[in-house]
């Protein structure tokens, strides 16, 4: 039997955005100079949050995303309200000046400790890219080509924007079984984009996931899930790396694969032909 999900606005998520649209309307303060535009994430040490009116979820997305644990806490308003000040900061400010504020607020992260400052940069360790916040890290990783960007999205148009060229920008697309997700896919492929690559968010041991997959994570919830058949699943997923802090050890989001750089070679070169 298929599995049954949801419309997104009966769901945990449907309902943050929800409660997020409506503090928004009148909720405009931005983050303040002294404050740290990253916010603390377990398996990623650190990273950029934005809030979840910049979401565009699918079904399944909708149904199983963490950020919806947010609806549930009692300190919901005290996080979204932190969130639309990041938000907030990236539609009033310049993209050079959000750049250097992204870059200023990293260095400051700690070098060492329970959470050391990890050898990336991640974007959108909640909600998803828009615009203003795109022109920001096409400045970002030219200004500091030293550092990777990792950035995840499930928006096609943002893909579209972003760099093409700089080595540094690790863009991870995110898939899942549902048909809105696969017509995504596509709109991805045909763009062509040269630091791309995919992952997929495996809900059920049936899911069939695509070729062009990198990264497997699997659903925390659903313990039925396999943790040994595939290449790309994430080691925290599979128990092989603990899950505090996994993503500065495991790289494979945030760094070319040996089997990734011919491929990048190749597709480069197929491109440049096009044009």
């Amino acid at each position: 039997m298929n599995e049954v999900y949801l419309p997104i606005a009966f769901t945990l998520v449907g309902a943050l955005i929800a409660r997020t649209e409506r503090i928004a309307a009148s909720y405009h303060e931005v983050l303040a100079a002294a404050a740290n535009i990253f916010s603390e994430n377990y398996k990623l040490w650190w990273s950029t949050n934005l809030p979840a009116i910049t979401c565009r979820p699918t079904s399944i997305c909708a149904c199983v995303c963490y950020m919806a644990l947010l609806a549930r806490s009692p300190r919901w308003i005290k996080s979204v309200k932190k969130l639309l000040r990041v938000y907030n900061y990236f539609m009033l400010v310049t993209p050079e000046e959000a750049a250097d504020r992204i870059y200023r607020d990293y260095t400051r992260l700690p070098a060492r400790g329970k959470r050391p400052r990890p050898p990336f940069i991640r974007v959108c360790g909640t909600g998803d890219l828009f615009p203003q916040l795109v022109l920001a890290i096409n400045v970002l990783v030219r200004k500091h080509p030293e550092i990777p960007v990792w950035v995840a999205t499930r928006k096609p148009a943002m893909v579209a924007l972003l760099d093409r060229d700089a080595p540094n920008l690790f863009i991870v697309f995110s898939l899942d079984s549902s048909q809105e997700s696969w017509e995504r896919m596509a709109q991805v492929f045909s763009l062509g984009h040269l630091r791309l690559r995919f992952s997929y968010l495996r809900t059920s041991p049936k899911d069939r996931i695509p070729a062009c997959v990198s990264v497997v994570y699997n659903q925390q919830t659903n313990h039925r899930l396999p943790t040994d058949d595939h290449p790309g699943l994430c080691p925290a997923d599979a128990g092989r790396l603990p899950m505090a802090g996994a993503c500065a050890k495991c790289r494979r989001c945030w760094s070319l694969q040996p089997e990734e750089r011919e491929d990048l070679c190749h597709r480069r070169s197929q491109y440049a032909k096009r044009s």
